[in-house]
């Protein structure tokens, strides 16, 4: 059974602005956005299962345009190739549109996985997080059997075989003649701005 007018009303009083601006921010098109707005609930009064209002609605009426969205990107990706657009407008149109889509897309792929990692415990958490942000594949710890280095995140050492039990992983100090030449670069200019200002100050004296 697909949406009846009386539940479609509904949507469109509770969800609607919150769907128009959801359109907006993906479309970055006021004329794509009105349109993707109309489908959507277009779409919802012949889909053949009914919208469960006690199951985030609103989620699923931005699933929809999401859905959408992506399809019509692929339509006018496959007409494209098949008949190019030479005019430069509507290129940059529509690739504006395709990186609109594709940044929603990483903002979301992002929020969802630093909403995940910070639900990890702390003995995932931080080899993930070193992972991404450092750079090191996993934690290392100095087995305090035989003194060499190994996986913190496992319970053995992969050298001797020996417990890790309660043994502290072991950071590598960062490099830091990349912040040193940060720096260097950064004071150069003030520096040189410095000495030409004080030579200016002495230049009319001399006249």
């Amino acid at each position: 059974m697909s949406v009846d007018a009386v539940t479609a009303e509904y949507l469109v009083n509770e969800y609607g602005s919150a769907l128009y601006g959801f359109c907006r921010k993906l479309t970055r098109n006021t004329a794509d956005a009105d349109d993707l707005y109309q489908q959507t609930f277009l779409r919802l009064l012949v889909m053949p299962a009914a919208i469960d209002l006690d199951h985030n609605p609103r989620g699923f009426l931005m699933a929809v345009a999401v859905r959408l969205w992506h399809d019509s990107q692929r339509k006018c990706a496959r007409r494209d190739r098949i008949a190019p657009v030479h005019a430069g407008k509507d290129v940059d149109s529509v690739a504006d549109q395709t990186r609109a889509s594709d940044d929603w897309a990483v903002r979301e792929r992002q929020n969802d996985v630093q909403a995940a990692v910070g639900d990890l415990p702390d003995k995932l958490r931080v080899p993930v997080l070193l992972y991404f942000l450092v750079g090191r594949p996993h934690t290392e710890v100095i087995c305090p059997h035989c003194g060499a280095r190994t996986d913190g995140s496992k319970p053995y050492c992969a050298n001797c075989g020996e417990p890790l039990t309660g043994v502290a992983p072991t950071v590598q100090p960062v490099a830091k003649w990349p912040l040193i030449v940060g720096l260097v670069c950064f004071a150069l200019p003030i520096v040189y701005m410095i000495v030409i200002a004080g030579i200016l100050m002495f230049v009319p004296r001399f006249h």
